[in-house]
């Protein structure tokens, strides 16, 4: 798992630890059977967070499109940390570019 999560750092221009951090957010998300999230779900997130907006749907909904790489209407993590770097690199408002939460 460390080599993929290496892979997936360097294919996306991140470190771990911001892949990391990317997972604390996808685990909060209520995933189907397979252990991905709807597409819908993670834009809500995304917009009630603050990383996108209303002006972004449609950009956000094409990228979305393009990392759901089996077209399922569904993002595997790997697929959403592709969504969430490619928003970070466009608009510096991905939740990789937010800092880590400091523990209670």
């Amino acid at each position: 798992p460390e080599a993929q999560l290496d892979n997936l750092a360097a294919e996306c221009g991140t470190t771990r630890a911001q892949i990391c951090r990317l997972y604390d957010g996808f685990v909060m998300l209520k995933s189907n059977d397979e252990g991905e999230v709807e597409l819908d779900a993670v834009r809500d997130m995304l917009t009630s967070v603050g990383v996108a907006s209303a002006d972004d749907d449609e950009t956000l909904t094409a990228w979305m499109a393009k990392a759901d790489r089996d077209g399922n209407n569904a993002l595997s993590f790997f697929e959403y940390v592709r969504v969430d770097t490619q928003l970070s690199a466009t608009t510096g408002r991905g939740a990789a570019q937010r800092p880590a939460r400091t523990p209670p």
